[in-house]
């Protein structure tokens, strides 16, 4: 990865330019306004109504407000950058349960069934901790399933340590089955078989929670696995040969101090403090600032056995809908995605919301009401000094200054709006894929640093998706020969059937088996196996035609599908060909060795209208020049 450079010299902030430019533009007119001060005050004998500080403190709620809203801004990215990574897992979990069952021997001897019957993972090798419950029975399927989706263990890593948010990843299935990185002691933490089915982390992503099939975010719960009160992104993985049968849920947990930590570094001013709360009024998160004007204590242990299988774990003291003090401020809430009120709760509150669309939260912030009536005490004070006069002459003044301010505001927002097309202009770029960004020139320091952090997200996301490619190529071929293996040629031999039947052409198929490989594998050894192998592969290769395809279907064994071919005779010849071509004397490092192979080859449609029936008949027909094996009970040649 190529390093981002930047400037050596510190770039100037939006905000320290802004406030430059208004003082060089507002210090005469501000001096004129003392002077026009000075002039009429003498004459001023009405007091200012209580009006002029209402507009200060209509100006400290604005204020508040818009700052409310980046802050939640800011939180909103984080969580959606959680979600978007919970997609890309679920879609990758997906795809590796559509896969058959296959075996993964190097995995076999970290899996062990506990007296209780639970398949779990005895040590730690770096991967995921398995926890297959016993609430159902476990036998050769539900291993299989284990060592299937232990290919899914790169990419759960990837994505644990490319967001500090992020405290742990799994998936779970439909008949117990969890796996979990990091890893953990699955034993020692679930000492009894559980029906994961029926806890919030998976029906909630079930159709009748989440209808969208889409990610969303849990209430807080405690962790079964010991990490205490949680928080979930998850989304459903469904069947792929039953769409609405809920496979398995993926999901990614944030703990709860992680989010209480993000909270307490906002600051906007004011001595106050933030709280987040869920739609249904629920405490999420919240500083021990909140937990004094609330009386509440965030809870640290929980009976999970007792409320697991609800919807909300928290107490009714945790939900402002429920508490006589805070519930006409929540339906206000809930009734507006943004804005400002006051409250009474030991002491007078102003609360500024804004609401968390990836997760329908919504950010509070609660400031003193006390801290914005001392600000502009001194201002009311003095304004009750000052006489119709003066307030006349300070009226035209403010006009023309206003003029002049909002000129050069509009000037400087233009400006700033540019910026920030550039960086937009980023977004949108990686957003259609095109990771690999370069650093565009900005002229204020905090859009120089989101680049930054734009490039940095788009460069983890394009190493992301490369491994998904990379997972999904090695799924789909074989690591020798790099041709097909058996399951990937099955789906190509069953779209060749479908365009044969679509266009009537004739579709071959032929099985070759290496004659005598076995002796040379066991006389030779296994690398001078591997040469013959690999160079079979490329012999075969090369006599056929583009649009055919050769596959390593187990072994010393190669199936090749032949489309739109002429006729029977067409693929004898090409037979004979493949033969001659293989039976060629093979150098490896120390000699040559020579073996033939027998070639068996079954016609669509007249030997089967299925993949199944032509590999058999094709199988079949092989090894009528084998009269020393039986096609139906044969040994098995060396598997190098």
């Amino acid at each position: 990865m190529a390093p981002i450079h930047s400037t050596n010299k510190p770039l100037p902030t939006i905000q320290a330019t802004i406030r430059q430019s208004f003082v060089r533009a507002a210090l005469i007119p501000f001096v004129c306004i003392e002077l026009t001060f000075l002039l009429i005050y003498w004459l001023t004998v009405v007091l200012s109504n209580e009006q002029s500080v209402q507009v200060a403190k209509e100006f400290a709620f604005h204020d508040i407000q818009v700052h409310t809203v980046k802050a939640a801004e800011r939180i909103e990215q984080k969580l959606a950058s959680v979600s978007m990574l919970t997609k890309i897992f679920a879609k990758q979990t997906h795809h590796v349960f559509s896969q058959p069952n296959g075996s993964q021997p190097e995995q076999a001897t970290n899996l062990a069934l506990s007296p209780q019957g639970m398949l779990t993972t005895t040590q730690d090798i770096g991967g995921s901790a398995v926890f297959y419950s016993g609430h159902h029975a476990i036998g050769s399927y539900e291993q299989d399933k284990v060592r299937k989706t232990s290919a899914l263990d790169p990419l759960m890593k990837s994505i644990y340590q490319s967001n500090p948010l992020i405290s742990q990843i799994y998936f779970n299935t439909y008949d117990s089955y969890n796996r979990i990185f990091p890893y953990i002691d699955t034993l020692a933490t679930y000492k009894e078989p559980i029906d994961i089915p029926s806890y919030n982390f998976y029906y909630e992503a079930d159709l009748v929670h989440n209808p969208e099939r889409s990610a969303v975010w849990t209430d807080a719960y405690i962790d079964p696995a010991g990490s205490g009160w949680m928080i979930s992104s998850i989304a459903p993985v469904y069947s792929h040969s039953d769409t609405d049968k809920l496979e398995a849920v993926v999901g990614l947990d944030i703990t709860l101090s992680i989010l209480i930590n993000e909270i307490l570094n906002i600051h906007l001013g004011w001595q106050g403090y933030a709280m987040v709360v869920n739609q249904q009024g629920s405490i999420v998160a919240m500083s021990d600032r909140a937990e004094q004007d609330l009386d509440l204590k965030e809870l640290i242990e929980h009976d999970y056995q007792q409320t697991i299988k609800q919807d909300s774990f928290k107490p009714d003291e945790f939900n402002l809908l429920h508490r006589p003090d805070t519930q006409a401020l929540l339906i206000e809430i809930l009734n507006s995605e943004a804005g400002v009120t006051e409250v009474s709760l030991k002491h007078d509150k102003i609360v500024s919301w804004a609401k968390l669309p990836e997760t329908n939260w919504y950010l509070l912030y609660w400031a003193p009401s006390e801290q914005i009536e001392q600000r502009y005490s001194k201002i009311k004070a003095h304004l009750t000094q000052v006489g119709w006069l003066m307030v006349a002459g300070l009226i035209f003044f403010y006009l023309v200054f206003y003029a002049f301010i909002h000129y050069q505001s509009s000037r400087l927002g233009r400006g700033a709006t540019k910026q920030l097309g550039i960086v937009s202009q980023l977004v949108e770029s990686i957003g259609r894929g095109n990771y690999w960004q370069q650093k565009p020139h900005t002229h204020y320091e905090e859009l120089d640093a989101l680049a930054h952090s734009t490039i940095r997200m788009g460069r983890r996301l394009g190493e992301a998706y490369n491994a998904v490619a990379k997972a999904e190529y090695h799924a789909g071929h074989d690591k020798l020969t790099t041709l097909p293996n058996r399951y990937l040629m099955e789906e190509h031999l069953n779209h060749s059937i479908d365009v044969a039947k679509r266009n009537r052409q004739l579709l071959a198929v032929l099985f070759i088996d290496l004659n005598k490989f076995k002796q040379i594998n066991d006389t030779l050894g296994h690398n001078v196996g591997d040469v013959v192998l690999k160079t079979v592969a490329t012999r075969v290769t090369s006599k056929l035609r583009h649009s055919d395809i050769v596959a390593r279907y187990g072994g010393d064994e190669f199936v090749a599908i032949l489309n739109d071919m002429r006729d029977e005779q067409a693929v004898k010849v090409l037979l004979d060909h493949i033969k001659t071509t293989i039976a060629l004397p093979i150098e490896y490092q120390d000699g040559q060795c020579q073996l033939t192979a027998s070639i068996g080859y079954a016609l669509y449609p007249r030997d089967g209208e299925d993949s199944q029936s032509l590999v058999i008949r094709a199988d079949t027909e092989m090894y009528k020049q084998k009269p020393a094996k039986h096609p139906l009970n044969r040994p098995d040649d060396d598997v190098n």
